[in-house]
Formats: C-alpha cells, sequence, structure tokens
C-alpha cells in the first residue's frame, strides 16, 4: 500500500505541473518548480520519478504552490480541495520585527491547517517573523520569513543549546544562538561570527530578553529572475 502511494504521490506532481502548465499560459519545467520552492531540479525531478520521497514539509509546500490539500497530494485522499480557504489556513500572529519590515502573512506566509496537526500544533502555537540581519547565515539571511513554534515553557535553568527567537524589551526579535554555559552565564551567539558579535550575560541580565520559541518553517521567497 505505501509503494502504491508514493507512486500515486510522484503521478500527482506530474499532473499538477502540467495541469498548471495549462492554467497559467506558460511552461513551468521541474527546474523552475524547484526554484519557486527552494529546491533543486534534480531533487524535484527524484520527486516526479519516485526515485525520492518528499517530507511532511515540502508536502505542504508543494501542495500550497499546487493549490491543493497536502492529504490529496500526499495520496490520503482524492479530494484536492484548495488551499484559497480560510478553512483549509490560518494566518499567524506577526512579530513587531514581521510587521517593520511590513511582511504580509495573509498570502504566502499562512500555513495549513493539516500541517499544524501533523505536528500537534495549533494557530495560537505559532508566530511570523522576519529575518533582520546576516547573523545566522547561510541557515537564515536578511529577508527570511520563519515560522516560530512558541516554546511559553522554556526556562534559562534547562535551556538546551539551539537557535532561537529571542525578544528584546522594545518588541523587536532576533535569531540567534543561545547557549547556557557551565558557570550560569548565558551566551548568545551567531553562526556568522565574522561579521557579527557574541554576548555574555548574567542569567539576571539575560531577563531582558524573552525567548519566544524555536524555529518551525523557513520561507524563502525565490527572485522572479530565478523562475
Amino acid at each position: 500500500m505505501k509503494k502504491n502511494r508514493d507512486a500515486i504521490v510522484a503521478y500527482r506532481l506530474r499532473e499538477l505541473r502540467k495541469q498548471k502548465e495549462i492554467d497559467d499560459g506558460r511552461p513551468w519545467t521541474a527546474d523552475q518548480v524547484g526554484k519557486a520552492i527552494g529546491i533543486g531540479q534534480s531533487t524535484y525531478s527524484n520527486y516526479e520519478n519516485e526515485i525520492r520521497k518528499p517530507s511532511l514539509d515540502r508536502i505542504e509546500e508543494l501542495a500550497a504552490f499546487y493549490k491543493v490539500t497536502p492529504s490529496y497530494l500526499a495520496a490520503f485522499t482524492d479530494h484536492k480541495g484548495s488551499t484559497g480557504g480560510d478553512a483549509l489556513h490560518v494566518t499567524p500572529m506577526m512579530t513587531e520585527s514581521a510587521k517593520e519590515m511590513c511582511i504580509n502573512p495573509s498570502g504566502d506566509y499562512s500555513i495549513s491547517i493539516e500541517l499544524l496537526e501533523m505536528h500537534g500544533l495549533r494557530k495560537e502555537n505559532i508566530l511570523v517573523d522576519a529575518i533582520q540581519d546576516n547573523a545566522m547565515a547561510p541557515h537564515l539571511i536578511k529577508g527570511d520569513v520563519v515560522i516560530v513554534k512558541r516554546e511559553p515553557n522554556l526556562s534559562i535553568e534547562t535551556l538546551p543549546l539551539g537557535i532561537y527567537c529571542i525578544k528584546e524589551q522594545n518588541g523587536r526579535t532576533w535569531m540567534r544562538w543561545v547557549k547556557r554555559e557551565i558557570n550560569g552565564t548565558v551566551k548568545v551567539y551567531p553562526e556568522n561570527s565574522t561579521h557579527y558579535d557574541s554576548i555574555t550575560l548574567s542569567e539576571e541580565d539575560f531577563k531582558q530578553f524573552t525567548i519566544l520559541g524555536t524555529i518551525f518553517r523557513v520561507i524563502r521567497k525565490p527572485k522572479f529572475d530565478d523562475i
């Protein structure tokens, strides 16, 4: 059954790409589709040819691109549905940084209810943030949109090493590595240490920040010249 489902996923990807060419009145090659969702041509071609299976997150991205439900693309249902309806997608709250960068989550940055349910999440568990600098490059670059999974129960005393969305008292947010040292201090540092500084704070000083959560998804919009 699983093998049959994988074959259906590959078939539906091929057919959806052909249909998109008809609907848009322009060619959509595997390379162009790959660039539109941020993957290589060979990776996308492998999906269509049943050589490689797309992940759940990739299924959601492809479903949004082709305007069908993730369940249809994953071969769990024969009902295509539509990704345009409010019943299928939710609009997360935006951080102040996202608002400053004029990010509009109601279109490209809305997220499907199905994907949230797959991860045991609801609308209240996520935020939309916008990357303000290149401190976390190449993982995150300025202009990227990040869906943040809220982590309200995180405690600095037991905080594991990771990349976190940190909010300052003025409302601005940043993505940085955060590490609690053995001596009790907290190190906040970038991936790109050549151009950005690290800071080490006492636990008391670190309380000026609020840890909003961890990265759930990164949305990197392609340039129109690449499509």
